[in-house]
């Protein structure tokens, strides 16, 4: 059982680095670069789509608004800039 006033917010998923190739590299060769980079924007329409008419779900755009050369830590992970970017979007979505 839940409460049908629960909210979910989804972050969309994020491209880590302009260089998808150190990415992949990051991540033992996961796949061919510009394959992923295809499948996250794959991922990321499946998600919208998925959930757009769903009431109880909200996208939060977080792979719109981090800067791939300034807010990246290691090739992958935000660095702290990047962190409060991401929850100041999930802050404002949660407000709108």
């Amino acid at each position: 059982a839940y409460s049908d006033s629960i909210i979910i917010y989804l972050g969309l998923t994020v491209m880590p680095t302009l260089d998808s190739t150190i990415f992949a590299t990051k991540y033992n060769g996961i796949g061919v670069p510009w394959l992923m980079r295809l499948n996250m924007q794959r991922l990321n329409a499946a998600l919208i789509n998925t959930f757009k008419s769903n009431a109880s779900v909200r996208i939060v755009a977080t792979n719109c608004i981090l800067d791939s050369v300034e807010d990246i830590n290691d090739n992958v992970h935000p660095n702290s800039t990047g962190y409060q970017k991401i929850a100041q979007q999930l802050y404002y979505t949660m407000m709108s």
